[in-house]
């Protein structure tokens, strides 16, 4: 898991593209922090997601393995 976390870090860049579990895109990536990445969402709030959250990461865009609504209950729970 380590050797993922290190290769995402890499690869992730300002400006991707982030989409849930199901393929919605829920905004871009604003920064890449050292064990996660921020991004700011459609709404203009700012969310934050561990490396640990991400499925994969290339060609412009950051796919997760939480769905929207697993993101959304997460920041109301």
């Amino acid at each position: 898991m380590d050797e993922l976390r290190e290769i995402t870090r890499a690869e992730i860049q300002d400006g991707w593209d982030v989409e849930d579990a199901d393929g919605q895109i829920l905004g871009q990536v604003s920064e890449v922090h050292t064990d996660s990445f921020s991004f700011e969402t459609g709404v203009g709030g700012l969310r934050e997601v561990s490396f640990d959250d991400v499925e994969s990461a290339d060609d412009g865009r950051v796919i997760l393995s939480l769905s929207g609504e697993e993101l959304t209950s997460d920041l109301t729970g």
